[in-house]
């Protein structure tokens, strides 16, 4: 199954233009996504957060994260560094009194 995705200007923020018009034309073969998800789940606790306990397995990878990648900017987790730390702001966001 492919479905073709399309993205709007409020996704480009932290994509490169060079890149964006090849992602906007890209199609996912989600019958190779599937497998590739699978297999880094298994390797890497990363959902969405729900519990406390989530919480604290994703801000424990993030530190781990930031120990290796630290502000190396050309290191290939880099963006998943990114990636971790918006989903543990969005559970902040929600979870943390004002």
């Amino acid at each position: 199954m492919i479905f073709r995705v399309e993205f709007n200007c409020n996704d480009a923020r932290r994509v490169r233009p060079q890149r964006m018009e090849e992602m906007m034309n890209a199609a996912i073969d989600l019958h190779r996504v599937v497998p590739a998800w699978q297999a880094l789940q298994s390797t890497l606790p990363l959902a969405h957060i729900e519990t406390e306990a989530d919480y604290a397995l994703t801000t424990a990878l993030l530190n781990t994260l930031l120990d290796t990648v630290r502000d190396d900017r050309e290191h290939p987790l880099y963006s998943l560094v990114s990636v971790v730390g918006d989903l543990i702001e969005a559970y902040e966001i929600d979870h943390e009194p004002l």
